[in-house]
């Protein structure tokens, strides 16, 4: 694991949580700059493959795609930083970036672990939805139920 900031301070808790099977980060910098500018938080993180199928069983090909930092304050408040990431096939390693996080001193938890609702949504069978339209021909009305109901020869959509 390989990991940049543009954090001053850092590395005070770097260490993988095996129970939430996150890689945890402790990122600090001046809150503001020299011109009373919020300062906007980066990380650079390269994780080996071996590490992602160990760390999280998952194809390191895979792993990229779901890639998230979730960043928690000192107040107790978080958010999800935006992340961009990539496989490198060739060299066997992740390549993840994280911003849009300012500092004082926030904890960043990373993982490429498939989120247990994505998951579940992705095998979910959705069926198609079903609707009822009405059809007129005279006095004669008619229900027709199904994926895309049509009317039957004669009659008009009411």
């Amino acid at each position: 694991v390989i990991l940049g900031t543009n954090g001053w301070w850092c590395l005070n808790d770097f260490r993988f949580d095996r129970e939430s099977q996150q890689i945890i980060v402790k990122v600090g910098n001046a809150h503001f700059d020299e011109f009373g500018n919020e300062i906007q938080g980066w990380m650079e993180l390269k994780v080996k493959g071996t590490r992602a199928r160990d760390w999280w069983g998952i194809n390191p090909a895979i792993a990229a795609g779901y890639a998230k930092v979730q960043i928690t304050y000192q107040d107790g408040s978080s958010k999800v930083a935006t992340v961009t990431s990539q496989y490198d096939s060739k060299n066997d390693w992740i390549n993840l970036r994280a911003y849009g996080f300012t500092y004082s001193t926030p904890q960043l938890a990373i993982s490429f672990k498939k989120p247990e609702e994505a998951a579940k949504q992705e095998t979910k069978v959705v069926a198609p939805k079903k609707t009822t339209i009405t059809c007129v021909k005279g006095k004669t009305t008619k229900k027709v139920s199904g994926v895309a109901p049509k009317c039957p020869k004669g009659f008009k959509k009411k």
